[in-house]
């Protein structure tokens, strides 16, 4: 399943990159429904794209026929973040803790002059596929309903942090200035 998210912020494109790029952990801790983001590596290459491993931990707030079936140490995922600065443009990739084999999610994020270059459209754009089942320890394999149920909730959930993320990214730029 494929999901989309345009986000307009009120400060130019270098500003919004650079805040992003260099104080993730410190967005995260203005969304409510994470618990951290903490990164674990850095690297520039060659070519001057910045590789950025962090951990992502989640706290969602869940319906209670959810949360049965998801629990709170299933939602820890790698995201791996190549940022092409010259593009101004983020390819990134997702991989579960939990869920290893079951989950394939990635995508990109691009930064856009908008507002006759006084703000800056995200434009977050990826992919979600779900192979498998959720399995949740005392309650067997959930069916196949359930589990594209699942798939459904994160691609609406994903786009939902997006606009979360950027919108804490313009409190975190309002904050420096």
């Amino acid at each position: 399943m494929d999901f989309k998210s345009v986000s307009i912020l009120k400060h130019p494109v270098d500003i919004a990159w650079n805040t992003m790029l260099n104080a993730m952990p410190e967005i995260g801790e203005r969304v409510d429904e994470l618990e951290s983001i903490t990164e674990t590596e850095r690297y520039t290459d060659e070519k001057g794209a910045i590789k950025v491993v962090s951990i992502w931990k989640a706290k969602p707030k869940l319906p209670d026929l959810v949360m049965k079936y998801i629990k709170p140490e299933m939602l820890v995922w790698d995201d791996t973040a190549v940022w092409l600065p010259s593009e101004r443009k983020i390819e990134w990739e997702i991989k579960s803790h939990h869920f290893h084999e079951q989950m394939q999610c990635h995508g990109t994020t691009t930064f856009e002059p908008a507002m006759g270059g006084k703000g800056c459209r995200l434009t977050f754009f990826g992919s979600l596929q779900w192979n498998g089942k959720i399995v949740s320890s005392g309650l067997g394999f959930v069916d196949h309903t359930i589990t594209k149920a699942a798939e459904g909730v994160l691609t609406q959930i994903i786009p939902s942090n997006f606009r979360k993320i950027t919108d804490a990214l313009e409190g975190q730029i309002n904050n420096q200035q």
